[in-house]
């Protein structure tokens, strides 16, 4: 995939990021792997990948992040039951009112396991994957790790397109 300066400005990126900066930053385009190792901020970069991916990609990232390893002692049966319905949704196998209600479930819940997999079921798949990236990363001990994880993760699911 190519990234434009089209692409990134029509996905509303934050102030910081004028039309000169883009246009300098991206020039003709740049692919995923480039976007992956530019010199901006690791969660600018994370948040260009997840707005090239589709919303099924989006909200399958935003399960992975919530099933991540030091989350998973913090989440109740609701919790991992939203990923389950949000994993489900995401390949049209739960309604949105099946989503709707572990969403609601897993809020009920408490901790940050709770609250990613609340994310994970949002009905917006960008705004879940953004989020539960954020969160996740949050409560990593390690957030430089968990940040390297989300990048390799996301190249990942373009990796999965490109084959198809």
């Amino acid at each position: 995939m190519k990234f434009t300066v089209d692409m990134i400005e029509s996905w509303g990126p934050c102030d910081a990021y004028t039309h000169g900066l883009i246009v300098s930053l991206i020039g003709d385009g740049k692919t995923e792997k480039e976007i992956a190792v530019m010199d901006i901020p690791i969660e600018d970069r994370i948040w260009a990948l997840i707005q090239g991916l589709s919303s099924r990609d989006q909200r399958l990232f935003a399960c992975d992040c919530a099933d991540r390893p030091h989350l998973l002692p913090h989440q109740s049966s609701e919790a991992k039951e939203a990923i389950r319905v949000a994993r489900l949704y995401a390949v049209g196998g739960a309604t949105e009112e099946e989503l709707e209600k572990a969403r609601l479930a897993a809020l009920c819940g408490n901790g940050g396991g709770n609250y990613t997999a609340f994310l994970a079921a949002n009905r917006s798949a960008n705004r879940s994957a953004s989020w539960a990236a954020h969160w996740a990363a949050d409560w990593a001990a390690d957030w430089a790790a968990e940040r390297k994880w989300q990048i390799e993760a996301l190249l990942g699911y373009y990796q999965e397109e490109e084959k198809l």
